[in-house]
């Protein structure tokens, strides 16, 4: 069987008609991805989600006093941070503050209460005075409270004889801030400031003297070293905080509010989390990929198989394939003929040889053959060539029309048709009415005629 050179129409038209896969299970794979998109579509793109977020308050405490002429002090007046020695000044001025330092913060209303406890190591406390509350204004509030050392030492006196027991004495000067309102923040939900907090600067207080020790703040977000309280150094407050006076002691409370925070929501896919914008667009493109993939594979396939069987063959298997330009006679090998491409394929897969095409003749032969033996597959019908493909559909077209106009003939006949059955059972009816007529006038007349004849005369 020598041949000639492969048609190059027919060789380029294949190469660039290639069945991609499996269509079915591109268009499977489309289907998935198309689900997936939906309920991505179908979800928020954010979740809120929420967090303990720090809310940062500050109390402020000074104290000052004017001192007459003395040598124990270098200042005219009494200065943050100094001892107070009775013979010198026994009352002190403290100023106490309370402020939200970021501007995101809004306070709707609240008030900052101030009281001079007294406490002994004994195991009492009572209290001293107490400032008339001040109500906030915007994010701040300040107030003052005299604080007598003297009056304290006196109550102390009177309590540890009455109970027999002495004990270290301190003097507390304790602020409470109950505030409520709002903090906003950029990308956040308003976070609610509904909270009481307090700090206290404290004095140990002896016969003669007071010295400052380190101020408490309560602090509902760290751990206390006392039930509701947490133990704060002033000094450090006060460098911590640039915008602090250095005269001034500062004591920072930072609460841990509840606030709701939109985050990306996120999807589940196994191992790994994806974003829902993500997954959104990545599913909708893979499903339209897969979808244009499997759609493509099954046009080409139609079309090939319109084509014939070799077309159908070579779209299909195309890079199982090599063309040959010619092919020996195998005739003297007495090959095997198969009755199908797939069998061809199959005794070539178990043998690992390629599919050898002849497109010599008028019909496209496929071979796999070793030493011993030749199989042989012809492809039924033969490769059209472009013209013969275009007449091919132009006679498609022509017969589909002829059977067009021959439907509707066909329903135009049968129209008529059954208008002439319709017809002829009115003519049929008609006719049976006729006849039951003439059949009663029938009767008539021979009634008539029977009342109308003599009766026969009786026998003598």
């Amino acid at each position: 069987m020598s041949g000639e050179p492969v048609a190059t129409e027919r060789a380029d038209h294949r190469s660039s008609q290639s069945i991609p896969g499996r269509p079915v299970l591109w268009l499977l794979l489309a289907v998935a991805f198309g689900a997936m998109a939906s309920m991505a579509w179908a979800m928020p793109l954010q979740a809120e989600v929420t967090e303990l977020r720090p809310v940062s308050m500050e109390f402020t405490f000074d104290y000052s006093a004017p001192l007459p002429e003395n040598v124990v002090y270098d200042s005219p007046s009494l200065e943050f941070g100094n001892a107070v020695f009775f013979s010198v000044v026994d009352q002190l001025t403290v100023d106490v503050g309370w402020r939200v330092p970021s501007p995101d913060a809004f306070v709707s209303s609240g008030e900052l209460t101030v009281s001079v406890l007294v406490e002994s190591g004994a195991g009492w406390e009572r209290t001293l005075s107490v400032a008339p509350p001040q109500q906030f204004t915007d994010r701040s509030v300040a107030t003052t409270v005299v604080v007598d050392f003297p009056a304290a030492v006196d109550l102390s006196n009177q309590i540890d004889s009455v109970v027999g027991a002495t004990g270290a004495l301190t003097v507390r000067v304790v602020a409470v801030a109950d505030v409520t309102g709002a903090m906003s923040r950029p990308g956040q939900s308003p976070v609610p400031l509904d909270k009481v907090s307090s700090a206290e600067l404290v004095f140990d207080v002896t016969s003669s003297s007071a010295t400052m020790r380190d101020a408490k703040v309560t602090n509902g977000g760290a751990a206390p070293s006392t039930p509701g309280r947490a133990v704060v150094d002033v000094a450090e407050a006060s460098s911590a905080t640039a915008a602090t006076p250095s005269r001034a002691g500062v004591q920072p409370v930072v609460q841990m509010l509840p606030t709701t925070v939109p985050v990306a929501n996120q999807v589940s896919l196994g191992v790994v989390d994806v974003d829902v914008g993500v997954m959104r667009y990545a599913a909708t493109a893979l499903a339209g990929v897969c979808a244009f993939i499997g759609a493509s594979g099954l046009v080409i396939s139609r079309r090939s198989r319109r084509k014939g069987e070799a077309a159908y063959i070579a779209a299909r298997y195309g890079s199982r394939l090599l063309p040959l330009r010619s092919m020996p006679d195998v005739r003297s090998n007495a090959p095997f003929e198969l009755t199908n491409f797939d069998a061809l394929l199959a005794v070539a897969s178990q043998l690992g040889l390629p599919v050898l095409v002849d497109e010599s003749g008028q019909s496209t032969s496929y071979y796999v053959a070793d030493a011993l033996s030749t199989f042989v597959y012809t492809a039924s019908g033969t490769t059209r060539t472009k013209a013969q493909e275009r007449q091919y559909r132009k006679r498609e077209r022509a017969l589909e029309r002829i059977a067009e106009r021959q439907r509707k003939e066909n329903a135009k006949r049968d129209k008529q048709l059954a208008q002439w059955a319709r017809d002829d059972q009115v003519m049929q009816a008609r006719r049976d009415k006729e006849r039951a007529e003439w059949a009663r006038v029938d009767q008539e007349l021979e009634l008539q005629r029977a009342l109308t004849d003599d009766p026969p005369a009786p026998k003598a």
